[in-house]
């Protein structure tokens, strides 16, 4: 999932950001870097590692399982 969100202030060590529906989001400064700016346009995505842990299980079986029964 992707979310666009906007530097609404920079509050000391804190940035605020605002997505497209007016949700609120507090980050540390330090972690967007020195040229953070109000008014900027981040684009955050969220990926869920369990999910890609479940994928890449689910590939490594798949390919044992070709070896196995020789189906390549």
């Amino acid at each position: 999932m992707k979310l666009e969100l906007t530097v609404d202030r920079i509050e000391g060590e804190r940035v605020v950001l605002i997505d497209q529906d007016q949700n609120v989001f507090v980050w540390p400064k330090n972690v967007l870097g020195e040229g953070t700016h109000e008014g900027q346009l981040l684009i955050v995505e969220l990926k869920d590692p369990s999910h890609k842990e479940i994928k890449e299980s689910n590939v490594s079986a798949k390919d044992i399982l070709n070896e196995v029964l020789d189906l390549d």
